[in-house]
Order: C-alpha cells, then sequence, then structure tokens
C-alpha cells in the first residue's frame, strides 16, 4: 500500500528538483477552478449544513484543495455532520437505561461517522484522493512528452 501524498509544501524530505517538479504538476492538474462553490446548495438539511459548507469551504480555499468538483462532496458531507450532531444531542438526552432507544442512536451515530469518513477518504476531500489523481495526468503527459522525445 502506498502511502499518503502531500502537496509540496508539506514536503519533508530532500527531494530533487525532477521530483519537486513532478508534484508542482501534479497538482497544477488537479485544479479546475471553485466557482461554483460561493454558494451552499440548496438541498444542504438545515442551516448547521450549510454553516459547515461555509467553514470547509474557505478552510479548503485558503488550502488550495477545493476545487468545482468537490461540491456534491463537499456537501453530502456537511448534511452527514449535522445529522450527526443531531444524534448527539439524542444520545445526551436518552437515558442508558433506555437500551434500546439508546443503541438505535449510537448505531444511527456510527453509520453516520463512518459515512462521513468514506466520504472525505474515497469521494476526493482528501489531499491524498486528489494528488494520486493529478499523479495519473502528470504521468500521461510525461509519457506523451517522452514519445514525442524520446528519453532525454
Amino acid at each position: 500500500m502506498s502511502r499518503n501524498r502531500k502537496p509540496l509544501a508539506e514536503q519533508k524530505g530532500n527531494l530533487t528538483v525532477a521530483q519537486q517538479e513532478n508534484i508542482r504538476q501534479t497538482q497544477q492538474a488537479c485544479d479546475v477552478g471553485t466557482d461554483q462553490l460561493k454558494c451552499a446548495p440548496r438541498w444542504l438539511i438545515d442551516e448547521t449544513a450549510v454553516k459547515e459548507w461555509k467553514r470547509l469551504v474557505c478552510e479548503l480555499k485558503k488550502a488550495g484543495l477545493a476545487c468545482n468538483l468537490d461540491k456534491n462532496n463537499i456537501g453530502l458531507y456537511c448534511n452527514c455532520f449535522s445529522a450527526y450532531l443531531k444524534i448527539c444531542e439524542q444520545l445526551k438526552d436518552t437515558s442508558p437505561a433506555d437500551i434500546e432507544t439508546y443503541t438505535s442512536l449510537l448505531r444511527t451515530q456510527r453509520t453516520l461517522i463512518d459515512d462521513m469518513m468514506k466520504i472525505s477518504r474515497t469521494c476526493g476531500l482528501t489531499i491524498d484522493s486528489r494528488l494520486k489523481a493529478g499523479q495519473i495526468k502528470v504521468d500521461k503527459t510525461n509519457d506523451e512528452i517522452e514519445d514525442a522525445f524520446g528519453d532525454i
């Protein structure tokens, strides 16, 4: 299993100039703009989800990690996050003595946690998945250059 990828700015090892350029190209290949992230989707379930949307988009833009392709994934994450907070509040108000209700809430909470983890990990919300996609584009470009000019 390969290691998670990091942006060039977060690299701590000694990289050759070629490795640095490869990472830089990978990051550039993933950039598709952020204009669709200006407004939260109308289908977010409540104000908590909208607030989480705004927070995430702001932070992801600062880090240069969000793009238009992330709109639905961020929205799904925000809906799960809002539902998770509601379940947490219900758990506070439910006695563990009410085993059936308490167990049902815990099961729902675990499902929401799993969903949030899957969305963030497999649908492009993590830097690792974004850089993996970018690496494919860079490798293809490098292969095309090598085919055209040989191994220089």
